[in-house]
């Protein structure tokens, strides 16, 4: 077969092929140009795991030759009862939701805080896998200037469980929040005393 052979994990072991999958040489001359291998959909990796997963093999019992040039006997040629490659299966992508930040007045730091419950995408697991989120999440702005709507970074969470290999955390849902202008206090200002005269004018010292 042809390499790369690969998939995203989705709990079992099958891999879909088609007659571009498999590279056939051992032809007489140039009796094998445009020669294509028919009757095989399908190949079984070595392990539905990630980890696990290195080799694809095929069945060709019943597969046929065709594609080929006029003249050439099919019936000249034999295949192998079975094919097999190197193949590979990535991980399957998970959201995490549930977390938001909150805003802030300006303290010339990025640190964010962040309220809720972190949960994984239930609709993205495969059923029967178990999958757990570990770890304390932290949220960080993107720098630390005033702003509205600034972006948040959720950071800190893991995934465990037996099967947390076969998933990869394709985000930590990033929020957005605002971070707000620090209000000055001015102080050592004093206003003198004065004489009555009908207005509500007042000297101050600063």
């Amino acid at each position: 077969m042809a390499n790369p052979l690969s998939k995203v994990y989705n709990g079992n072991d099958s891999l879909a092929l088609a007659s571009g999958n498999f590279a056939l040489s051992g032809f007489v001359g140039t009796q094998g140009t445009g020669a294509e291998l028919n009757g095989v959909s399908a190949g079984t990796f070595n392990s539905k795991n990630v980890l696990q997963a290195t080799t694809v093999s095929a069945g060709l019992t019943s597969a046929t030759l065709g594609g080929l040039a006029s003249g050439v006997n099919a019936s000249n040629y034999s295949l192998p009862t079975t094919a097999t490659a190197a193949g590979t299966i990535t991980a399957k992508g998970i959201a995490v939701s549930g977390l938001t930040a909150q805003n802030k007045v300006y303290d010339s730091d990025r640190t964010a805080m962040l309220t809720g419950t972190a949960v994984l995408d239930s609709q993205s697991l495969i059923q029967g896998d178990m999958v757990s989120l570990t770890g304390t999440a932290s949220g960080l702005f993107a720098d630390k200037q005033v702003g509205t709507n600034k972006t948040v970074t959720i950071s800190g969470l893991t995934l465990g469980g037996a099967d947390a290999s076969n998933y990869n955390m394709t985000s930590h849902a990033a929020t957005t929040a605002n971070i707000t202008q620090k209000a000055l206090t001015i102080s050592g200002i004093t206003a003198a005393s004065k004489t009555y005269d009908g207005t509500r004018n007042a000297t101050v010292n600063t």
